[in-house]
Parts: C-alpha cells; sequence; structure tokens
C-alpha cells in the first residue's frame, strides 16, 4: 500500500465533499515531498512543479504522480542525476507511479508548443518549491503562449483530441461500466473546459500558481465561468455538483480495488455504492441508486462540454461554404449547422417556440434528414424550451406528424440521441422516461436501456454494410417501414415498469402511445406483436435446432403474414447488434439469415404449407445435386446412412458431403479439416463412434488453444460420426491452419488410437490461459428443460470457464447420455448452451431432474476449482 493510498484512507469521510478530500490528499502529498525536495541539497537550484490531477489539487489515492523538475541551464549533470533520483527512488519503492520530466527552461519551451497533450499537463501546473526565478519564468512562458496567435492552433486540436476520447469510451454517457475519469460525462470533461477556457482568455491564467491551498482549479474555473456570463447559475451549480461526484466516487474507487483504476466495473460498485453511503437490502439494489444518480451527473457535464466543444469548432473551424440554405418554419444550413434563421439569440427563439412549441420537433426533423449538429444559439434555445412539450404537444397532430418523419428519415437515430441528450424524447414519450438511466447490471448489455434502444436503430441504419440481407429487407421488402422503426422504439420500453415481465408491459404502453399518435389498430397489433417477441427469433435462431420440422414449424406458426417474419428479422438483428460489441458475430448472421430465408419461403410457397416439406425440398434438391453425375457406390451409400439426418444436409455443402463420403475409402482411421472464416474456424472430424467421443474431442478442440462456440453432432446408424464445431482461437491473431491440423491430428491419435487420457491436455490448456482468461461472471449455473417430440432439450447457462465445454459433454457422457444436437452460445456474460437427448433415455421425469442436478454440480465445481 502506498503512502498516497495510506493517506487517502485517512482523509475519507463519506460525509465530506470530493473537492475537499481530493484537494486535500494533494496539499497533504505535496507537503511530504517538499519536505524531501528540501532536504537534497543537490537540487537547491532547481524548481519543482506539479503537473497534472497533482497540478490540479485533484489527487485519489492511486493517482499519478506528475511533476517537472525545472533545472538551471548551466547545472552540473552528475548532480543533477544524484538528486533526481534520490527525490524519486524512495517513491518508486514505495509503489507510486511517478511521471516526471527533468528541463531546463528552453526545452521547457519546446515542449510545451510540441503537441497538445504535453499542452494540457502544463496549463494544469502548479509551483511547488525551489527556486522562484525559474518557476516564474516557466508561467511567463505559458502565459506568452497563451496570448500568442498558436492559441486557435491548439484549441482546435484540444478538440480533436476530446472528441477521439469520447470515441474511444464509449461516445455516451449511459455505459454500465464507465470510466469515471475518460467516459463521456466525467472528469476528463471537465478539464477539457478548464484547458478550452485558459485558451480562449489568452492568458488569463489565474489558477493554482496564484491560488490558495483552499481551492482546486476546477473549482476556481467554474467560478471565473460563471463569473463571465459563460455559463448561467444554473449550469454552475448542476456542473460543480455533478463534478464534486465524480470526484467522490473516484476517490472511493481507488480505495475499494487498491490500485489506479478509474473503471467502475461490476464488481467495484457495490462496494464504492457502499463507501458513498447508499443503503440496501440488496446490493442490487444500492447499485441501480449510485449508477442512476452517476448518470444524472453525467449528462449534466456531457451537455455543459458538448456546448463548449460546439463553440470552439465554430470559432477555429473556417466557413464551409458562403450558401445559405433556407428551410421551412424560419431554419437554415450554414456552414453544415442547423441554425434558426430570423435570430441569432436565444431568447428571441424561445418566444416563437412558446407561440409554435412544433418548431421545437420541427428542428429535430431537419437534424434527421441532414445530420447537421444545431447551432450553439439553437441547441441553448431548446434546452430552454424543453417544458414546452406538455401533454397537449405529446399529442399535437403536428409534432406527431414529424416525429413519425424523423423515424423515416436517414439519420433519426443521430436525431433522436440528441433528444434524449437534451431532454426532449422523455418529455414528448413520457412512458420512454422510465427508461432514462435505467441500469441493468449484467456484462451482457453495454448501455442502460434508453441508449440501448437508440444503438439499435443506429445499426439498422448502418447494416447496409454490416449486414446487408437486412438493408435489403428494409429498403426493399417492407412497405411500411415506419412499424419496423416504431417497432426498436418500443421493444424494451416494459422494462421501464416492470424487467421481469417487459414484454408484456411493453405491449400496454405500446397500445398507448401508438393509439395517442393516431395509429389504427392493425399497425398498433403489429408493433404490440414485435414487442412481445423480440426475443423470440433469436432464441430459435442460436438455441433451437430449426433444422427440425416440428421446432421450425412452432416458430413459423407466430406469424400472421411474411410482414411480421419480415419486421421480426430487421429487429432482431437492431436488437442483438446493439447489446455490446463483441455480441454481433459473422456466423450469428449466417445462421439468423437461414432462419429467415427458410421461414419465409414456407409462409410464402404457395405449393408448400408446411416446413417439414420445406425442410426435406432443400434437402433432396442437395441430395439431387450430388447424385446428379454420381455413381460412386461409395458416395451412394454415404447418402444413404446419413438419409436420417435432414440437418445434415442443410448444415453442409453438397462438396463437404462428397467429401465425407471418401472417408470409407481411405484408410485412416480419422479425417480432420480445418476452414479459416472472418474471426473464426471451422473443424470438422470424421471417425468411428466411440465410448466418449464427443467429450474427449472437445478436450482436444480446447487444447489447440480454441474456444467452442458453435457444435453440430451427426452420427448414422452405422456408427459414423461427422462432428463440426466453430471455434476461436484463444491466442491473439487467427493460427496457421495447416499446423493446427496436424496438431489435431496427432493428440486424436493419441487419445483416440493410443487411448491415452484427455486430461492432461485439457489441463494444461487452462493452466496455459487462465490468468488471462477469468470469467467475466461468477454466478450459479441454472439449468432449464423441456420436452420436444422425441428429444429433451436442456439449456445450460453458466459463467464462461476455459475448458467448460469438455466439462459438460463429459458428465454426460458419464451420465449415458450421448448428444443428439449441440447449440453453443458463448456471450460476454456467460455462456447459453443448449443440448438435444433422445427422451428415451431418460425414461420418468425424475431421471431429467437428477440428470440436471448432476449438471449443475459438476459445472459449479469446475467453475470454481477447475475439476
Amino acid at each position: 500500500m502506498t503512502i498516497l493510498h495510506q493517506l487517502g484512507q485517512q482523509i475519507y469521510n463519506p460525509s465530506e465533499t470530493g473537492f475537499l478530500m481530493v484537494r486535500h490528499l494533494a496539499n497533504q502529498f505535496g507537503k511530504d515531498l517538499i519536505r524531501q525536495f528540501r532536504e537534497l541539497p543537490e537540487l537547491k537550484d532547481t524548481a519543482i512543479i506539479a503537473l497534472g490531477g497533482f497540478g490540479r489539487r485533484e489527487m485519489c489515492p492511486n493517482s499519478d504522480v506528475d511533476i517537472l523538475i525545472l533545472v538551471p541551464d548551466n547545472m552540473d549533470k552528475e548532480k543533477l542525476e544524484t538528486g533526481v533520483k534520490n527525490l524519486l527512488y524512495p517513491m518508486w519503492q514505495n509503489g507510486l507511479k511517478i511521471g516526471h520530466a527533468v528541463r531546463t527552461l528552453g526545452e521547457a519551451r519546446e515542449a510545451l508548443v510540441s503537441d497538445v497533450e504535453t499542452l494540457m499537463t502544463c496549463l494544469d501546473s502548479r509551483f511547488l518549491d525551489g527556486n522562484p526565478d525559474l518557476a516564474a519564468k516557466f508561467d511567463k512562458l505559458i502565459d506568452d503562449f497563451l496570448q500568442s496567435n498558436k492559441n486557435q492552433k491548439f484549441l482546435y486540436e484540444l478538440v480533436v483530441n476530446y472528441n477521439t476520447n469520447v470515441a474511444n469510451y464509449g461516445g455516451s454517457v449511459n455505459l454500465l461500466e464507465p470510466n469515471v475519469k475518460k467516459s463521456p460525462g466525467t472528469l476528463r470533461d471537465v478539464h477539457f473546459l478548464g484547458w478550452a477556457y485558459l485558451l480562449i482568455s489568452e492568458g488569463q491564467r489565474l489558477f493554482t500558481r496564484r491560488s490558495s491551498d483552499d481551492e482546486t482549479q476546477t473549482e476556481r474555473v467554474f467560478l471565473r465561468l460563471f463569473k463571465q456570463g459563460l455559463i448561467d447559475e444554473t449550469q454552475y451549480r448542476h456542473v460543480f455538483e455533478a463534478t464534486d461526484f465524480m470526484l467522490k466516487t473516484r476517490f472511493a474507487l481507488h480505495l475499494v480495488d487498491e490500485r489506479s483504476t478509474d473503471q467502475l466495473g461490476f464488481p467495484q460498485q457495490p462496494k464504492v455504492a457502499e463507501m458513498l453511503g447508499y443503503k440496501g437490502e440488496l446490493s442490487k439494489e444500492i447499485c441501480e441508486a449510485l449508477m442512476k444518480k452517476f448518470y444524472l451527473h453525467a449528462r449534466k457535464i456531457f451537455r455543459l462540454s458538448k456546448t463548449f466543444v460546439q463553440q470552439i469548432e465554430e470559432l477555429c473551424r473556417p466557413p464551409v461554404s458562403d450558401l445559405d440554405e433556407q428551410l421551412d418554419g424560419g431554419f437554415a444550413i450554414r456552414n453544415n449547422r442547423i441554425h434558426w434563421g430570423r435570430s441569432s439569440y436565444e431568447s428571441a427563439i424561445t418566444e416563437e417556440f412558446v407561440k409554435a412549441p412544433y418548431l421545437q420537433m420541427m428542428a429535430f426533423y431537419f437534424q434527421a434528414e441532414y445530420g447537421f449538429r444545431f447551432s450553439d444559439v439553437l441547441r441553448g434555445a431548446i434546452i430552454q424550451s424543453y417544458e414546452l412539450i406538455t401533454e397537449e404537444f405529446q399529442a399535437n397532430p403536428r409534432a406527431v406528424h414529424l416525429f413519425r418523419k424523423i423515424m423515416l428519415a436517414p439519420h433519426a437515430s443521430y436525431a433522436l440521441k440528441n433528444m434524449l441528450e437534451l431532454g426532449v424524447l422523455n418529455r414528448f414519450i413520457p412512458e420512454y422516461g422510465n427508461l432514462v438511466g435505467l441500469y441493468q447490471r449484467n456484462a451482457y448489455h453495454s448501455y442502460t436501456a434508453d441508449y440501448h434502444t437508440l444503438v439499435a436503430i443506429e445499426r439498422l441504419e448502418m447494416s447496409k454494410t454490416r449486414f446487408p440481407p437486412v438493408y435489403r429487407v428494409w429498403r426493399e421488402v417492407l412497405e411500411r417501414p415506419e412499424l419496423l422503426s416504431l417497432s426498436i422504439l418500443f421493444h424494451d420500453i416494459g422494462k421501464g415498469f416492470d424487467i421481469a415481465n417487459h414484454s408484456i408491459v411493453g405491449m400496454d404502453v405500446t397500445q398507448q402511445v401508438m393509439s395517442r399518435w393516431g395509429f389504427n389498430q392493425e399497425e398498433i397489433d403489429l408493433v404490440c406483436f414485435m414487442v412481445e417477441q423480440h426475443l423470440t427469433m433469436e432464441q430459435m435462431a442460436f438455441r433451437r435446432n430449426y433444422h427440425d420440422p416440428d421446432t421450425l414449424q412452432s416458430f413459423i406458426d407466430l406469424f400472421p403474414d411474411v410482414e411480421y417474419l419480415d419486421v421480426l428479422f430487421c429487429l432482431t438483428y437492431s436488437d442483438l447488434s446493439a447489446v455490446n460489441p463483441n455480441v454481433w458475430t459473422e456466423w450469428k448472421g449466417m445462421m439468423l439469415d437461414e432462419l429467415y430465408r427458410i421461414t419465409r419461403r414456407t409462409i410464402t410457397s404457395v405449393t408448400v404449407t408446411t416446413s417439414a416439406k420445406i425442410l426435406q425440398e432443400s434437402k433432396h434438391a442437395k441430395v439431387a445435386e450430388l447424385t446428379r453425375h454420381e455413381t460412386d457406390p461409395q458416395v451412394l451409400a454415404h447418402i444413404k446412412e446419413f438419409d436420417i439426418h435432414t440437418d445434415y444436409w442443410l448444415t453442409f455443402k453438397p462438396e463437404e458431403i462428397a467429401k465425407h463420403a471418401g472417408f470409407r475409402q481411405n484408410t485412416n482411421e480419422f479425417e480432420v479439416e480445418v476452414t479459416p472464416f472472418d474471426g473464426y474456424l471451422e473443424i470438422t472430424i470424421i471417425c468411428d463412434d466411440r465410448d466418449g467421443l464427443l467429450y474427449k474431442l472437445c478436450g482436444i478442440i480446447s487444447s489447440l488453444d480454441t474456444s467452442i462456440f458453435d457444435a453440430r453432432v451427426f452420427t448414422s446408424p452405422a456408427g459414423l460420426c461427422i462432428d463440426r464445431f466453430r471455434v476461436f482461437p484463444v491466442t491473439d491473431g487467427m493460427p496457421d491452419t495447416e499446423i493446427l491440423r496436424q496438431q489435431a491430428i496427432e493428440r486424436l491419435q493419441s487419445v483416440l488410437i493410443q487411448n491415452q487420457p484427455v486430461e492432461p491436455l485439457v489441463d494444461r490448456f487452462r493452466k496455459k490461459w487462465k490468468r488471462k482468461f477469468k470469467s467475466s461472471a461468477v454466478f450459479v449455473p441454472e439449468i432449464t428443460w423441456e420436452f420436444s417430440g422425441d428429444v429433451v432439450i436442456l439449456d445450460i447457462y453458466a459463467p464462461d470457464t476455459l475448458g467448460l465445454m469438455y466439462k459438460i459433454t463429459r458428465t454426460f457422457s458419464e451420465l449415458k447420455l450421448p448428444i443428439h444436437h449441440a447449440k453453443i452460445a458463448t456471450r460476454v456474460d456467460g455462456v447459453n448452451d443448449t443440448f438435444y437427448i433422445n427422451r428415451l433415455l431418460f425414461g420418468e421425469d425424475a431421471s431429467v431432474v437428477n440428470a440436471t442436478a448432476r449438471l449443475k454440480e459438476a459445472i459449479q465445481s469446475f467453475v470454481e476449482t477447475g475439476t
């Protein structure tokens, strides 16, 4: 534990402000550092300058310590090195992270103008001790620079740096596991305000150098922004309270995590909430209370920082063109900004909004149509006028008509995000207000419920390049695309009222809102269907064997007509791809598209009315293609041997099936094929069946430094197994497929032919990667089961652990339950695997219960101990 951490523990008090604690810690640490500095005669002629958070007097218990040592031009180098070493070495030994620079004034001048990062560090500088003349000259360097004509260049680079940081940290204040220092709406935004003000004020640098120990630089920035009229009293109060919350939260987070971390992750949230004094019987309750307050404050900071960014961009960026495009309602486009064309004063625009409140909605319509930002004045007027959106406005035909046009516009998601940020969306749709800042405590989601919905609309807009099959349906097939947009907007709206039953509750809410907007009942019924069934197609595609006729038919029977299927297909993609950047994959797209095409073909067919016939037709088409010119008796025998497996014919291409048939013609005991795809590999293994085959194959595949995410298992009556696995490489980058194939052959030879145990291979694999790949969540596994025809379907939800597929399949083997079919779905927060077992193997229902209990016990032990 560092001295900084120890001081932080002594200082922390939940009843004190964040500003007080970070300031006190910086002052206390500064006194200790000054005392050490004064004990070093070698540094007598130098000056020590605090930088970064230390310079701003905003230190947390595990902050980095940034300092600058200014030295005279003619200082003895050996003496200097000795002094610097004696100053820094004790702090390094104590575990402190010291960022330091040793420079002459000339070197400091060069560094100051070298890049915006160095500039930001220097703007936060504060003289601690030593040679006052050197420190004064350093301050003058900064003041001279601030008054130079280079300001505008660096001001623009500062904005670029800010925008890059926002993009790198999620682009939204609505992240479920935010970084309290760098995510949008947190401390980096506050620092940006200070840096921007210094550059704009051209040298009026009246902060830490001349201020007392009783204020941070940020407090001083806010006060001067207010006094100079750059923010009003409400903004001043809001940003002050929000920043104090962020500082206090970061201080507590450092104490909880005992290391330099700013990620307010799921494991840290309950501990931080408890330290901050939140009360509740359940951990979930206090986390929700903490994060609700976090989002409230982050929005206030983000709104103000974005306003400043826009002002600076308009200040720095030369006019794009001299062309003014006049729009309806008094709006205009100038320099790629949407303006109110009749006035440049917020008060005048607000007066127009009072006369005709629907003009606010018109502004967002133009934003959705053109994708441009509002001018700073127009943006300010909207912020000041959102209370004009009353119950009467919510049902105003002109406002509703404009909102419906927004939903169909090319930049709808951009306009909706701005409506959310400025507080307009939840005023216009009060029912949506319950979603705002709704915390979803699981690693599967990245965003709060309100923002996830708008990201889903954005993903639909991006589908042309990300998933063309959906884009084609959306743009070329759907006759009423507005109903798709509304389905996405409302699909999670029930979560604001009842998360557990959000689909059912969401239907009632959707009925209420769409009725208010004047939609007819047939249109409302379609959107309500989407709200109720928005998870169904995902579950069918990724957790069920839709090649089974009965399973597919149950899905087909849901749809009144083909339009319902078309909309649900697009909604499913939009929802799933917006959950988390890591959730949507190429193989999921392939399965979703295949399910859609098979289902649509059945619904639209004029001659074939059942899924069984459609699946049989697909199978017969492949058989016909394969046998058209085929006379080889081995191939014909193979076709007959696998005739019982309709899904086998739908899984593999005719040329792949022809290769499988050739297995009988060679003397090899097994065949292995490795095929690379975008981001994953397919490994197909052909061999004769034997006891425990599947778990042994899973163990071998894991030992190849891969993680299984999909498995298809096919066994003929004659005992030939053709198993296909889709895997992700555990290592960075894609492995050489031929090397991987040879490794697989060697290990198959060892385990299947020489009867060597597979366990050592799995153990080595787990030991090799367990530190790098820890489970993202630890929870009690859940297993559910249901009967479906002649199979029992078991759904297993468990923490994602290396080698888990091996453990599950081994347990099935020990229970004498051969797996008929498997679907492996790796989520961010765990795995959701589905296994099909022959129903006759269970007998009574009680044996299913016993088997699931045994599985659950085995999985739990494997997750916790690896055995």
